[in-house]
């Protein structure tokens, strides 16, 4: 959906065609869900999603509209979570120039008072997109995908961020398949920071090495 189609018709509209300030509020937040899924270029259905998060939101008496912005943002990452979008909350706020504790804290607290479950991910959710947008090899994307299978069991990757996980198998296999992508370019991509690749990309050389593993 075009955003800029949205802000043109709104430009047509004023105050008295709307009956109570609600309406005003709802088009409001729908201009700004419109305006973060552009940057963010998210499908229509995850618009649609969000929208009606923010219905059973504001009717459980949680939206404070001063803050819109980033009830706006935290609603997208839910549906994200929901919806095994495999976009990072860090990656959310760097492309929509936010604040990350503060996004975190307001998306906690919505999962929390609207019992929201929130499915876990995994690192191969994350893999096959920062690939893509990183454009590397499917023999790269395959390796990754055989390290990920490799310490699997090892316990290495228990509890650590999936997309940190994903960040370094890739980094790994890149390598090892001496492609050009950098430890910085997947960082940039995956939303990631270098310091926590570099530790998980420590744990998994570990685990390969420490349990005679053969798949690299």
């Amino acid at each position: 959906m075009d955003y800029e189609e949205k802000t043109d018709f709104e430009i047509e509209i004023s105050v008295k065609d709307f009956d109570d300030v609600r309406e005003l509020q709802i088009l409001s937040i729908d201009n700004e869900i419109f305006r973060q899924a552009s940057l963010l270029d998210l499908e229509d259905k995850t618009i649609v999603d969000v929208q009606s998060l923010y219905d059973e939101i504001h009717s459980n008496g949680l939206a404070k509209y001063k803050q819109k912005e980033k009830i706006v943002t935290a609603m997208i990452y839910v549906v994200c979570r929901k919806n095994g979008i495999p976009l990072t909350l860090h990656k959310i706020c760097d492309l929509l120039k936010t604040d990350y504790r503060s996004i975190n804290k307001i998306y906690r607290f919505l999962i929390k008072r609207m019992g929201i479950s929130i499915p876990p991910t995994t690192p191969n959710e994350y893999l096959k997109k920062f690939a893509k947008e990183l454009k590397l090899s499917e023999k790269t994307v395959q390796k990754a995908n055989e390290i990920l299978k490799c310490v699997k069991d090892t316990g290495c990757i228990s509890g650590k961020g999936p997309a940190g996980v994903a960040a370094a198998s890739l980094c790994l296999a890149s390598e090892i398949q001496k492609c050009s992508a950098s430890q910085k370019d997947i960082a940039q991509v995956s939303g990631v920071t270098q310091v926590t690749i570099r530790n998980r990309y420590k744990e998994l050389e570990l685990a390969l090495s420490g349990n005679s593993l053969r798949c690299i």
